[in-house]
């Protein structure tokens, strides 16, 4: 790769389990990596991440649910080239999720923070 190069991925964004609706579901963001920069044999990277859902469907209890989901996210990642493994993870994240079924509304608005550090070392 090359400075302003780019790659995507798709991470699990949550597992929905919400009480009177029992929609059980993985969901992922598509994350995009853009390498920044290199420099002492570490690799920097911006990340974006968009989420977008669109549900209907029967729900396990065999109510109709209907419902959308729209989020977005930002961070850094830091990854050592000579051991090729990410060294720190930093990422925010918030998303919307509106559901409807015959039981019940629901309005979820998300927002997680994570700073992640790896430490690898051979034994």
């Amino acid at each position: 790769m090359k400075i302003g190069d780019a790659f995507t991925q798709e991470e699990p964004l949550t597992l929905l389990d919400i009480p009177g609706i029992n929609l059980n579901k993985d969901y992922t963001m598509k994350v995009t990596y853009k390498l920044t920069a290199i420099k002492d044999n570490m690799a920097y990277f911006d990340i974006s991440s968009v989420f977008n859902m669109d549900i209907n469907t029967q729900a396990t209890n065999g109510h109709k649910v209907t419902g959308k989901g729209r989020g977005s996210g930002t961070g850094k990642m830091v990854f050592n080239i000579a051991k090729d493994f990410p060294e720190s993870v930093t990422n925010d994240k918030t998303y919307t999720l509106g559901l409807e079924s015959t039981l019940t509304k629901v309005d979820v608005n998300v927002k997680m923070n994570s700073e992640n550090e790896y430490d690898l070392s051979a034994k």
